[in-house]
Order: structure tokens, then C-alpha cells, then sequence
């Protein structure tokens, strides 16, 4: 019976030390998604206070001679010229794969 009595004591040990472990590293895991939050927060209130910067860094892929135009349509309706950007570059994207699709589709 003794043998019976010191594997449950083994198996409540590992038992106990594995939900430590695990629970440590999911401390972990929660405080480096709190501290990655607040320093995207900070970073975004750092640049927000900036007036004179449009986040033109932000707008990677589009032609300089377009900024102006994303910068204005931003001040205009509020909303933010990198977002305006990615709709285009997923409208012009979207467009591109249904030229293809339909000249596909033509020449069957």
C-alpha cells in the first residue's frame, strides 16, 4: 500500500509543478502583451499630440506625388491617411486578380 500511497504523492507533485509552471508562464505571456499594448498606446498618443506629422512612414508603397492627396482626404473626414492608403492599395489589388480572372475566363 505504501508504493500505491508514494505514486499518488508523485503524481500530485508533478501535478502541482506542472500548474505552476504553467501558470507562471502565462504571467508571462499576460504582462508582455500588457507592456507591448501600453507602448503602442504611448506611442500612438506621442505621435496623435504631433500635428505636423501625417505618418507618412506609414504609407509605404504609395507614390510621394499621392501623399498630399491621402493627408488631405484625411483632414477632411477624419480618417487616419494610412487607412485610406490600404483601401486603395486593396481596392487596386482586388481589381488587378479580377482583370486576370475575367481574361482568364474570356479566352476558355
Amino acid at each position: 500500500m505504501s508504493t500505491i500511497s508514494q505514486d499518488i504523492r508523485k503524481v500530485n507533485r508533478m501535478r502541482f509543478i506542472i500548474k505552476t509552471i504553467v501558470s507562471i508562464k502565462l504571467s508571462f505571456l499576460f504582462f508582455i502583451i500588457l507592456m507591448s499594448t501600453l507602448i503602442f498606446v504611448l506611442i500612438g498618443a506621442y505621435q496623435k499630440s504631433n500635428e505636423n506629422s501625417y505618418g507618412n512612414s506609414l504609407l509605404v508603397g504609395v507614390p510621394s506625388e499621392y501623399i498630399e492627396y491621402f493627408n488631405e482626404a484625411s483632414e477632411i473626414y477624419g480618417i487616419p491617411n494610412w487607412v485610406l492608403a490600404a483601401i486603395s492599395k486593396f481596392q487596386s489589388f482586388n481589381f488587378i486578380w479580377w482583370s486576370i480572372w475575367y481574361y482568364a475566363s474570356t479566352k476558355v
